[in-house]
Protein backbone atom coordinates (compact mmCIF):
# COMPACT_ATOMS: atom_id res chain seq x y z
CA UNK A 1 0.00 0.00 0.00
CA UNK A 2 1.54 3.87 -0.66
CA UNK A 3 1.59 5.77 1.85
CA UNK A 4 0.73 9.25 0.71
CA UNK A 5 3.68 12.01 0.93
CA UNK A 6 3.05 14.96 3.26
CA UNK A 7 4.48 18.22 2.12
CA UNK A 8 5.59 20.94 3.99
CA UNK A 9 3.18 23.52 1.74
CA UNK A 10 -0.02 20.75 2.73
CA UNK A 11 0.56 20.69 6.01
CA UNK A 12 0.95 24.75 6.23
CA UNK A 13 -2.27 24.90 3.83
CA UNK A 14 -3.93 22.54 6.40
CA UNK A 15 -2.86 24.55 9.62
CA UNK A 16 -4.47 27.98 7.79
CA UNK A 17 -7.33 26.62 7.24
CA UNK A 18 -7.61 25.17 11.06
CA UNK A 19 -6.55 28.90 12.06
CA UNK A 20 -9.32 30.46 10.04
CA UNK A 21 -11.91 27.44 11.35
CA UNK A 22 -11.17 28.57 15.11
CA UNK A 23 -11.38 32.74 14.01
CA UNK A 24 -14.65 31.93 12.76
CA UNK A 25 -16.10 29.95 15.42
CA UNK A 26 -14.96 32.34 18.07
CA UNK A 27 -16.39 35.30 16.16
CA UNK A 28 -19.85 32.96 16.17
CA UNK A 29 -19.08 32.93 19.88
CA UNK A 30 -19.17 36.61 20.28
CA UNK A 31 -21.94 37.13 18.28
CA UNK A 32 -24.26 34.66 20.38
CA UNK A 33 -22.80 36.14 23.75
CA UNK A 34 -24.05 39.73 22.63
CA UNK A 35 -27.47 38.24 21.15
CA UNK A 36 -27.75 36.73 24.87
CA UNK A 37 -27.17 39.69 26.46
CA UNK A 38 -29.83 41.74 24.54
CA UNK A 39 -32.40 38.64 25.28
CA UNK A 40 -31.65 38.85 29.31
CA UNK A 41 -32.26 43.03 28.91
CA UNK A 42 -35.58 42.37 26.82
CA UNK A 43 -36.66 39.67 29.45
CA UNK A 44 -36.02 41.68 32.15
CA UNK A 45 -38.14 44.91 30.79
CA UNK A 46 -40.73 41.99 30.05
CA UNK A 47 -40.65 41.50 33.90
CA UNK A 48 -40.64 44.60 34.65
CA UNK A 49 -43.78 45.70 32.25
CA UNK A 50 -45.56 42.34 33.65
CA UNK A 51 -45.26 43.74 37.48
CA UNK A 52 -46.84 47.10 36.01
CA UNK A 53 -49.44 45.53 34.49
CA UNK A 54 -50.24 43.36 37.31
CA UNK A 55 -50.73 46.35 39.29
CA UNK A 56 -52.64 48.13 37.08
CA UNK A 57 -54.92 45.29 36.77
CA UNK A 58 -55.45 45.10 40.46
CA UNK A 59 -55.82 48.78 40.75
CA UNK A 60 -58.27 48.74 37.82
CA UNK A 61 -60.36 46.22 39.62
CA UNK A 62 -60.57 48.40 42.87
CA UNK A 63 -61.87 51.39 41.20
CA UNK A 64 -64.19 49.88 39.14
CA UNK A 65 -65.87 47.46 41.76
CA UNK A 66 -65.60 50.91 44.24
CA UNK A 67 -67.66 52.64 41.39
CA UNK A 68 -70.25 50.63 40.36
CA UNK A 69 -71.05 49.27 43.91
CA UNK A 70 -71.77 53.03 44.36
CA UNK A 71 -74.15 52.97 41.89
CA UNK A 72 -75.76 49.64 43.01
CA UNK A 73 -74.97 47.65 39.86
CA UNK A 74 -74.23 44.40 39.60
CA UNK A 75 -71.15 43.47 38.93
CA UNK A 76 -70.61 40.13 38.84
CA UNK A 77 -70.14 40.00 34.49
CA UNK A 78 -67.31 42.75 35.06
CA UNK A 79 -65.66 41.38 37.68
CA UNK A 80 -65.32 37.89 35.12
CA UNK A 81 -64.30 39.61 32.74
CA UNK A 82 -61.42 41.19 34.53
CA UNK A 83 -60.99 37.98 36.36
CA UNK A 84 -60.70 36.35 33.16
CA UNK A 85 -57.94 38.43 31.50
CA UNK A 86 -55.84 38.22 34.47
CA UNK A 87 -56.26 34.81 34.24
CA UNK A 88 -55.01 34.02 30.99
CA UNK A 89 -52.21 36.79 31.16
CA UNK A 90 -49.06 35.60 31.01
CA UNK A 91 -47.48 35.92 34.64
CA UNK A 92 -43.98 36.58 36.30
CA UNK A 93 -44.03 32.92 36.41
CA UNK A 94 -44.59 32.08 32.82
CA UNK A 95 -41.97 33.89 31.96
CA UNK A 96 -39.63 32.62 34.92
CA UNK A 97 -40.82 28.61 33.74
CA UNK A 98 -39.67 30.23 29.83
CA UNK A 99 -36.08 31.74 31.33
CA UNK A 100 -35.44 28.05 32.90
CA UNK A 101 -35.73 26.87 29.46
CA UNK A 102 -33.60 29.06 27.92
CA UNK A 103 -29.44 28.75 28.43
CA UNK A 104 -27.91 31.17 30.95
CA UNK A 105 -25.63 33.59 30.80
CA UNK A 106 -23.31 31.97 32.58
CA UNK A 107 -23.66 28.69 30.74
CA UNK A 108 -22.84 30.57 27.47
CA UNK A 109 -19.65 31.83 28.91
CA UNK A 110 -18.78 28.40 29.98
CA UNK A 111 -19.24 27.48 26.50
CA UNK A 112 -17.04 30.20 25.53
CA UNK A 113 -14.63 29.42 27.90
CA UNK A 114 -14.43 25.66 26.52
CA UNK A 115 -13.86 26.45 23.31
CA UNK A 116 -11.29 29.17 24.09
CA UNK A 117 -9.63 26.10 25.68
CA UNK A 118 -9.77 24.15 23.23
CA UNK A 119 -8.50 26.51 20.67
CA UNK A 120 -5.44 26.59 22.59
CA UNK A 121 -4.86 23.46 23.21
CA UNK A 122 -4.69 23.34 19.37
CA UNK A 123 -2.68 25.77 18.87
CA UNK A 124 0.31 24.17 21.74
CA UNK A 125 -0.43 21.03 19.86
CA UNK A 126 0.40 22.32 16.50
CA UNK A 127 3.40 24.44 18.02
CA UNK A 128 5.07 21.08 19.41
CA UNK A 129 3.94 18.73 17.10
CA UNK A 130 5.05 20.78 14.07
CA UNK A 131 8.71 20.67 14.14
CA UNK A 132 8.83 16.57 14.73
CA UNK A 133 6.56 16.41 11.94
CA UNK A 134 8.71 18.45 9.67
CA UNK A 135 11.32 16.30 10.84
CA UNK A 136 9.95 12.74 10.35
CA UNK A 137 8.77 14.44 6.38
CA UNK A 138 12.49 15.77 6.32
CA UNK A 139 13.81 12.42 7.24
CA UNK A 140 11.21 10.74 5.03
CA UNK A 141 12.33 12.43 1.87
CA UNK A 142 16.26 13.38 2.45
CA UNK A 143 17.21 10.41 4.47
CA UNK A 144 18.79 10.12 7.76
CA UNK A 145 18.49 14.15 8.80
CA UNK A 146 22.27 15.44 9.40
CA UNK A 147 22.31 16.53 12.93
Amino acid sequence: MATKKITLETLATQLAKMDARMVKMDTHMVKMDTRMVKMDDRMVKMDGRMVKMDDRMVKMDARMTEGFAKQGREIHDLTESVAFVVKHMATKDDIAEVRKEMATKEQVISLHTQMTGIEADIKTTKQHRLPARMADVEEELFGKVRG
